[in-house]
């Protein structure tokens, strides 16, 4: 089983250094990401290799700069919970700096799904609740 821990920074470490394909090589084929609804621009969900490509476009495309630095990870078997602070800068000066989550399976070394959140006590309860399932 991989470590969740180095597999989040590892993943965000491709998207930090602008390796797209770096990125989409962390993710299965079949992933399914469900966004946030924090940037109202972004689809709801995005599958598959051709969905995180497209995904990784529609994010950066609006910032000059961009980069997500990982602060925690809590995992319960493939169940991981990443804390995570999105720091960018758009074109005409807009300046985000703000905490977001992820909660996702990761199996055969791959992520498998993830769903994002703005706010830490759903993405705690999504865990839970995930985990639950799983155990069951």
């Amino acid at each position: 089983m991989v470590d969740a821990g180095e597999f989040a920074r590892r993943a965000y470490a491709a998207w930090n250094s602008n390796d797209l394909e770096g990125f989409v090589a962390f993710t299965s084929p079949d992933l399914r990401l469900r966004t946030s609804g924090a940037f109202p621009d972004l689809p709801a969900e995005y599958r598959g290799h051709d969905g995180v490509r497209q995904f990784w476009h529609d994010v950066r495309g609006p910032w000059d700069e961009l980069l997500v630095d990982v602060e925690d990870v809590v995992h319960s078997g493939d169940l991981a919970l990443v804390t995570f602070r999105f720091r960018a800068r758009g074109r005409e000066g807009v300046e985000v700096d703000a905490r977001f989550f992820q909660v996702g399976v990761i199996k055969d070394d791959l992520l498998q799904e993830v769903e994002a959140f703005a706010d830490e006590e759903l993405a705690r309860e999504r865990f839970e609740a995930w985990k639950a399932a799983m155990a069951g």
